[in-house]
């Protein structure tokens, strides 16, 4: 019995197995195919990324840039990590065009971290890195936007005065590069300082003012009507006409088309119009502006100064309670320990600018006065040059001066003082028919016919009526010359004749004198007087006008 029970149990375990095989495989195979999705979906996910990463890192930098800036209002995470692609592969060997971008993606990573995070610390990080490259590159064309988003930076600090410098740097910036969206921009920040927040006087901003009226701008600027009414309406709140300041400040409300912050332009608006009712003496339309501008924001820096402007509204009311509400308010916002610790982080991050940049002035200097001590050092080793080889040239100018008067004065006692040659070895020849012959031969060469360019040995033969052999034996035995060097010999002493003849040829150039006495080419002239007299033809010439 007990084997019966052990063979039935086996036997209904094997068919359990066998019943939950099937099973096992049935659910495995669901199992595969409803993971095979999710695993394609990784990998996906996969080749995405890597996609986009590679895009970030090799991409077009205005292309990564451009597209940065239309992610800025719907998806901010997003631009920064475009923005910081791009600012990332900043670097010296880039082209100007390329660096350009770089610094401009620094400056939107400032403005998104400012506008979108409320995080001023890390926006002035970013936009102090991207002015230090504008003023290291000495490129130009973000510095408008850097000045507007540092100013605006500095007045959610309550840091007016700083506000109030940056916002005209922006607008002498935006004007120099025609910048008129952020010229009109920067504008109406400053406005809004001198107006509402009474940092200065409007009278203070005239420049900036002359800047916007005389800048050619007109409707088609965006808020270019919204900044003309504004100014408008201070125009007539500064003398007196509140109502028609009002009034103008509505009117602008009306034409705000900002497409990034409108909600700033709507508190630059209710603040203008609060301050004309507070002027007016409408303390109760103030204080009714103030609270609806608290109704629509958050943004620190805005809350503050309407705090401020209803502490006044409230002690001129003679509410007490009130006024010590929003003083404290104020004061908690303004004076908190972040707020504190900001501020001075601010101004660490300036002084560290401050420093950098002296620093950087600094290392300039070094270098340029290292490259000046280098050139000075080259050009004294060039001019020491200059002046030995000056020296060596007026040295060997003087020798050569000295040598030439020695050879000219030689040659003017051989050629033109001494007697011919010819007539000395003539009178040492015993023969009288050769005498004779020698004779004749120094007549002709006496003679202008050894000036054509005609004259040949044969020539002369004819004219001494001898034969050709006997002439040329005659010169060479009792004259102790021959053909060649006689009519040489011949033709430069006229040629030196012709020379020291001033007055009479002192006209005639090298070329004409060459041709005179039998010559065929200049060239030819010049190699035959420098053999017969050491000296050229012009220097020979020289010597003789001196003399």
């Amino acid at each position: 019995m007990t084997l019966d029970i052990i063979r039935n149990t086996r036997i209904c375990n094997i068919t359990t197995a066998c019943n939950i095989t099937p099973l096992c495989i049935i659910w495995l195979v669901v199992a595969m195919l409803l993971a095979a999705p999710q695993a394609a979906a990784v990998t996906t996910a996969e080749k995405n990324t890597d996609r986009l990463y590679r895009h970030l890192l090799n991409g077009n930098l205005q292309e990564l840039k451009k597209r940065g800036n239309e992610l800025i209002v719907e998806n901010p995470d997003s631009s920064v990590m475009y923005f910081s692609a791009v600012a990332a592969r900043y670097n010296d060997n880039l082209p100007g065009s390329d660096k350009d971008v770089c610094i401009g993606a620094l400056n939107n990573l400032g403005y998104v971290y400012f506008y979108a995070f409320n995080n001023p610390l890390k926006a002035y990080d970013y936009l102090l890195r991207a002015l230090r490259l504008s003023e290291e590159t000495g490129i130009k064309m973000s510095l408008p936007h850097l000045y507007l988003n540092i100013a605006n930076v500095y007045a959610s600090m309550a840091e007016g005065h700083e506000t109030v410098e940056y916002l005209k740097k922006s607008i002498h910036a935006s004007a120099d590069l025609k910048n008129n969206d952020i010229l009109v921009i920067s504008f109406i920040g400053l406005l809004n300082q001198v107006y509402v927040s009474e940092i200065s006087d409007i009278s203070q901003c005239r420049d900036e003012i002359a800047i916007f009226t005389k800048s050619g701008i007109d409707s088609s600027t965006p808020l270019y009507d919204y900044a003309s009414l504004i100014l408008k309406g201070i125009g007539y709140s500064s003398r007196g006409r509140y109502t028609e300041a009002i009034e103008a400040f509505r009117q602008a409300e009306k034409t705000i088309n900002s497409p990034l912050t409108p909600e700033r332009d709507y508190f630059v608006i209710g603040s203008a119009i609060a301050k004309a009712q507070l002027l007016q003496g409408n303390l109760t339309g103030a204080i009714g502006n103030l609270k609806e501008i608290l109704g629509k924001t958050d943004a620190p820096d805005i809350r503050g100064s309407v705090y401020n402007q209803l502490a006044e509204s409230y002690q001129k009311l003679g509410n007490t309670d009130s006024a010590n509400y929003y003083s404290r308010r104020y004061l908690e916002l303004s004076d908190s320990v972040l707020h504190k610790g900001q501020l001075e982080t601010l101004r660490g991050l300036d002084n560290q600018y401050m420093t950098d940049r002296l620093n950087a002035h600094i290392e300039k200097a070094t270098r340029d006065r290292h490259t000046y001590l280098t050139v000075m050092a080259v050009g004294s080793a060039v001019l020491l040059v200059i002046l030995a080889l000056g020296l060596w040239a007026w040295v060997s100018r003087r020798r050569l001066l000295k040598a030439n008067k020695l050879l000219y004065e030689k040659s003017r006692e051989t050629l033109l003082m001494s007697e011919s040659k010819p007539e000395e070895q003539q009178s040492q020849s015993d023969d009288s028919d050769e005498r004779n012959l020698a004779g004749k031969i120094s007549e002709i060469f006496s003679s202008r016919d050894v000036f054509s360019q005609d004259f040949t040995l044969e020539r002369l033969a004819f004219l001494v009526g001898a034969p050709v052999r006997k002439v040329s034996r005659c010169l060479n035995d009792s004259m102790g010359t021959n053909f060649i060097n006689e009519v040489q010999k011949s033709r430069i002493r006229e040629a030196c004749r012709l020379f020291e003849d001033v007055e009479t040829s002192g006209h005639l150039t090298i070329e004409a004198i060459s041709d005179m006495v039998g010559f065929k080419s200049r060239s030819n002239f010049v190699h035959v007087f420098k053999k017969v007299t050491g000296l050229t033809p012009s220097q020979y010439q020289k010597m003789s006008r001196r003399r």
